[in-house]
């Protein structure tokens, strides 16, 4: 829901896949991902409204591999997520 709530998760959990808002009411999705990218293990997917080229080269500048233009519907989600190499996820759709 927001970049602290996020920071606060990655400080004690560990995960490979953030799927994030580029608008948070915090900040931005492209500041929490610059923040978490360098760490290498997490994969990210921005899903939002903003679709201009320049949004999209700012999503990925930030370090999101995949930037979705909401609304987006499940099977797009899905052809994200199985589109990427995700450390230990074996098939996502079972």
């Amino acid at each position: 829901a927001s970049i602290t709530e996020a920071m606060a998760m990655a400080a004690c959990e560990s995960f490979h896949v953030l799927i994030s808002d580029i608008g948070l009411p915090d900040g931005n999705g492209c500041e929490l991902m610059s923040e978490l990218a360098p760490r290498g293990d997490v994969i990210g997917i921005a899903m939002t409204g903003y679709g201009m080229e320049e949004d999209i080269a700012r999503s990925r500048l930030a370090g999101f591999r995949r930037h979705l233009i909401k609304p987006i519907n499940v099977q797009e989600l899905d052809q994200a997520l199985q589109s990427l190499q995700i450390p230990g996820s074996g098939n996502l759709s079972s």
